[in-house]
């Protein structure tokens, strides 16, 4: 149930990003400031009489730059709507955009997905302006200024489908919104959440009735904690973080950042007054968090309090945290509060803290809370199991797993709390000794030459195993647009080269479509069957790619537990094996096996690269790769059903087989002089058949095509495939395959047999009966090509069925034929 945070962005007074963040935070940096003027006269407002009549008792708050600028036609949205935007919907639109970026989550890969939105939000001062200025007032204002269109816009702009809400619970908002994010994650509603919040001050008046209250420091500090704690400073910014499910994220690769284990959200009920805290529901609220993460109070490390910095708030939330963590602690838990940096962001606050906790845990260090001189006299500290992190220091008990806690409390009495964690530890993989390739793509020439100039210097000081992630969060990990740069570089330093040349069309620069978006080309994946392996396949690609080594050595090694091979060693055969290798490989029990492994081990690398195939084929074996992929079966049925399919073919009787190129009419001809002996193996073509069948009827066969002026060219094989030869091994393989589960596929398999798309369950007889029946490739790219030009990215150790298939007529030659690798060719090239 555990909750993973996969990515996050902000922008905060005086921190336009989560890196700016860190470094404000890390060097105690305070990012308060008087009022700006282009927010209201603060001289006109201001008088230190905070029961002044029309003033505020207050010159300072925390802003966020350029807090009106929206790139509205980047986010779909007219100029004239746009100037009805309230400014916290533009602030929301693009944070959640670089959100989804940090996560590496291409948004329009979200389409139609249960992706929720959750957003905190309580002022609308935007509104207020547009009311105050009636002469203004058009048709956008109820889209532009509704709290509820924060998440509903979002939601609509990137086409999700899950929960939308706007979540008002003053200064907890964010925080709830967090916990009703998780809450949906847990139970199956959204597959995936944005959560956060938003607050924008650009009205004078909420801070006029929040003087009269007597919420704000004059000084415009919030000093928590201390013993001059006299109201807080009002901020603004926003903060989104992308959740998942932490399974979830660990099987989709994802970067976990940290882990939510628990949280809970209750009400303060009837207290001393409607904004007064009431210490039992805190308590309670704390120990409901801690019991739904199944943390024990004494595993808290830290606690990032609400900390506003009132004099009789501040010792409140104290002794009740001190109440729920108890005496019997190892060492004090560590208390701070981000207040102190930034202000309060009201409806943000929450996010705010826990962006500040998951930066902590990252660094392993804990920045000081600031404006303690003398500890407030109301908090007994040297009695309390607490200790306030006054110095940025290191992590407590970092030895053991990192373990914090974030509260936010509304001051209408909705209280939140978050219970956090450190996420495992992951060995990182060995710096690839590839070179770089980057891919980068923006709306307009110039916003890309921003993008390489931005690139290029994050990368001045980066060694070579963060260049390679950075290459691939941008290869895999972002929205393509129509103007896109491309370069190869054989190290960082060849790479920043490759980044300084200017923009050459056709060259580093294409644009690749104008006006609307072109529809993505389909991308199908066809899988090479027998006759392309050979000795020390992908072996440049296994040296260089620990993840693809990894893959294609457990696969491997998962055949030798069913059928004992060392099937490795012949793939990649060492100094002086090569020979011995040679022969082996064209068995029918390594080629099939080691096949099937490699073309696996391929596709998933691939799929790590954030490609994804809308279609499927197989050419023979490597209709089991595609079934594999597709979810038909497990990888680990997979292995079985490959070990046993190869077992069976190896003991079927001898054979031969030939490539014939010519008139099919006259294969058909002469095969029907030998009705138990021989057939069509392949429709490779309308000019490319393979026969099938006993030694000697094949050789009598090739002679007659020969004499006939066709072309019949012998395969490197020993047994006869696609023949009646094999009808013993497809009977017993069907017995066989009764036994393992095959479920409908997740991508349409064109059928080796048909070639018609494969949607249902494949059939226990049909997949049995596949190595007795001819492959019908040209019928499949056919019917696969019948919608117009294609991808056809052919995953195998030599592009067989791209030289067959970029012949099928003209549609095939209109269409894209990548192969993966070739034979007697660099892997990476």
């Amino acid at each position: 149930d555990a909750i993973a945070v996969v990515g996050m962005a902000c922008r905060f007074p005086g921190a336009p990003d989560v890196a700016a963040f860190w470094n404000l935070l890390a060097e105690g940096r305070n990012a308060i400031s008087e009022v700006p003027p282009d927010r209201w006269d603060k001289a006109a407002f201001y008088d230190p009489d905070p029961q002044a009549a029309d003033r505020m008792s207050t010159r300072w708050g925390g802003f966020v730059d350029a807090v009106g600028d929206f790139d509205a036609d980047f986010f779909g949205v007219s100029p004239r709507e746009a100037v009805s935007m309230d400014p916290q919907q533009r602030l929301l639109m693009h944070t959640a955009w670089e959100a989804l970026e940090d996560a590496a989550i291409v948004p329009s890969a979200l389409r139609g997905t249960r992706t929720g939105v959750y957003v905190g939000a309580s002022t609308f001062d935007y509104c207020q302006l547009q009311l105050h200025q009636p002469h203004g007032i058009d048709g956008y204002l109820g889209t532009g200024t509704t709290n509820c269109i924060l998440a509903n816009r979002l939601s609509y702009f990137l086409d999700l489908r899950g929960p939308s809400l706007a979540i008002d619970t003053a200064c907890s908002s964010s925080l709830v919104a967090v916990h009703l994010a998780c809450q949906s994650l847990r139970s199956g509603e959204s597959t995936l959440a944005l959560a956060g919040g938003v607050n924008v001050i650009v009205w004078p008046w909420v801070s006029v009735a929040f003087s009269k209250a007597g919420f704000m420091a004059p000084d415009g500090r919030c000093k928590a904690f201390d013993s001059r704690a006299d109201g807080y400073v009002r901020s603004e910014g926003v903060g989104v973080v992308v959740l998942k499910r932490l399974a979830d994220a660990l099987a989709d690769g994802d970067r976990v950042q940290a882990v939510i284990l628990g949280s809970a959200v209750n009400q303060d009920g009837r207290s001393n007054g409607l904004a007064a805290p009431n210490p039992r529901a805190q308590v309670a609220v704390l120990r409901a968090a801690l019991a739904d993460a199944q943390v024990e109070p004494g595993a808290l490390q830290y606690v990032e309090a609400h900390g506003t910095g009132t004099r009789l708030g501040d010792p409140i939330e104290v002794k009740s945290l001190a109440e729920v963590l108890g005496n019997e602690r190892a060492f004090p838990c560590r208390l701070g509060s981000v207040k102190s940096n930034i202000g309060h962001l009201e409806a943000a606050a929450g996010v705010a803290s826990l962006i500040k906790v998951v930066l902590s845990l990252r660094h392993r260090a804990l920045p000081a809370t600031l404006h303690v001189e003398t500890p407030n006299p109301l908090i007994p500290f040297d009695r309390l199991p607490v200790e306030l992190q006054r110095q940025t220091g290191v992590w407590p008990a970092a030895g053991e797993r990192m373990v914090a806690g974030v509260s936010s409390f509304g001051f209408g009495g909705t209280n939140a709390h978050l219970v956090i964690a450190a996420p495992s530890p992951a060995e990182p993989d060995p710096a690839p000794v590839t070179a770089h390739a980057i891919v980068l793509s923006a709306r307009s020439r110039s916003a890309l030459e921003r993008q390489i100039h931005h690139v290029r210097a994050a990368l001045g000081g980066a060694d070579e195993r963060a260049v390679a992630d950075v290459c691939h969060t941008l290869r895999a990990g972002r929205e393509r647009f129509a103007h896109r740069f491309a370069a190869v570089g054989a190290d960082r330093d060849g790479l920043l080269d490759a980044l300084g040349q200017p923009l050459e069309a056709d060259v580093n620069y294409a644009v690749a479509q104008e006006g609307r978006r072109r529809r993505r080309p389909r991308i199908a994946w066809l899988f090479t069957g027998q006759g392309s392996q050979f000795p020390g396949m992908a072996r440049a690609l296994a040296e260089a790619h620990e993840p693809f080594r990894r893959d294609l050595t457990e696969l491997a090694a998962a055949v030798d537990s069913h059928l004992s091979l060392d099937l490795l060693a012949t793939m990649l055969p060492a100094k002086g094996g090569e020979a011995s290798a040679r022969e082996k490989i064209d068995e029918t029990i390594y080629t099939q096996t080691s096949l099937f492994c490699l073309e696996l081990a391929l596709a998933r690398l691939l799929e790590s690269l954030g490609l994804r195939p809308d279609v499927l084929f197989g050419h023979s074996i490597g209709e089991l790769v595609a079934a594999c992929v597709a979810g038909v079966f497990s990888a680990d049925d997979g292995i079985r059903i490959v070990c046993e399919r190869a077992r069976l073919m190896q003991a079927s009787p001898p054979g031969k087989m030939a490539a014939v190129t010519g008139d099919r009419a006259v294969i058909r001809e002469l095969l029907a002089g030998y009705p138990k002996s021989a057939a069509v193996a392949a429709h490779n073509g309308p000019t490319q058949t393979v026969i099938s069948g006993r030694p000697a009827s094949i050789d009598a066969l090739c002679e007659k095509l020969t004499a006939r002026g066709l072309k019949a060219v012998p395969l490197a094989v020993t047994r006869a495939f696609h023949s009646p030869l094999m009808a013993d091994a497809a009977a017993a393989f069907a017995r066989f395959l009764e036994a393992i589960p095959l479920r409908a596929p997740s991508i349409p398999i064109h059928s080796n047999t048909t070639g018609a798309v494969q949607r249902e369950a494949m059939a226990t007889r049909r997949t049995g009966g596949q190595i007795l029946a001819p492959v019908c490739f040209e019928e499949a790219m056919g019917g696969l090509l019948a919608g117009g030009p294609a991808t056809c990215i052919e995953i195998g150790p030599n592009p067989v069925l791209t030289a067959l298939g970029i012949s099928l007529g003209e549609v095939a030659a209109a269409s894209t034929w990548l192969p993966t690798l070739r034979r007697k060719r660099d892997d990476w090239k």
